[in-house]
């Protein structure tokens, strides 16, 4: 019996294999027939996540501890999908936009504080009239046996205006962008 299933992604040779609750450590490349690392795994599991995070973590009983990363990663879900509702709407929030929910069946509202950040995105792409160029690709390398999905390529055309950004670096340069 088979406990994983095999979910599609943007390129037709790579999938996601995703256990019975809907994650996935691994991609599975078609072609070669070879299981690929997921890069959110390998970070997760070779990087802590940093200093003052793990201490925060510390002061917490595990069951404390353990609610307090679900619930911090259903907010950077939250707002992950947000962002890409923004960028639909060509850089507009509305401040009665909803989002798919962590059960990917129901629209939520975002909370406050997931409004706040939130606006702050809108801020920084709205100043510096950033231009997509590819949102939501697959990336792998099937030597190295490691796959994942960056959130964009996208360009900044505009100095901010903002004495201490450094964004004048990086006008009309590609990069790769992470939510």
């Amino acid at each position: 019996m088979k406990n994983y299933t095999l979910q599609a992604t943007k390129h037709k040779d790579l999938f996601r294999v995703m256990d019975r609750t809907g994650n996935w450590t691994h991609y599975r490349h078609e072609p070669t027939k070879k299981y690929l690392r997921s890069v959110t795994f390998i970070l997760d599991n070779g990087y802590p996540k940093g200093y003052g995070f793990m201490q925060y973590l510390l002061k917490s009983t595990k069951e404390e501890a353990e609610k307090k990363l679900q619930e911090t990663g259903e907010r950077g879900t939250k707002i992950h999908r947000a962002i890409e509702r923004i960028i639909e709407l060509g850089g507009k929030v509305n401040m009665l936009m909803t989002v798919l929910g962590e059960d990917n069946l129901t629209e939520e509202r975002l909370a406050d504080d997931e409004w706040t950040s939130l606006l702050s995105f809108q801020e920084f792409w709205t100043r510096h009239k950033v231009r997509p160029v590819i949102l939501e690709f697959p990336s792998f390398n099937i030597k190295e046996g490691y796959s994942g999905t960056g959130d964009a390529i996208a360009v900044l055309t505009q100095n901010c205006g903002v004495k201490m950004c450094k964004c004048d670096d990086y006008i009309g340069k590609m990069g790769i962008w992470d939510w």
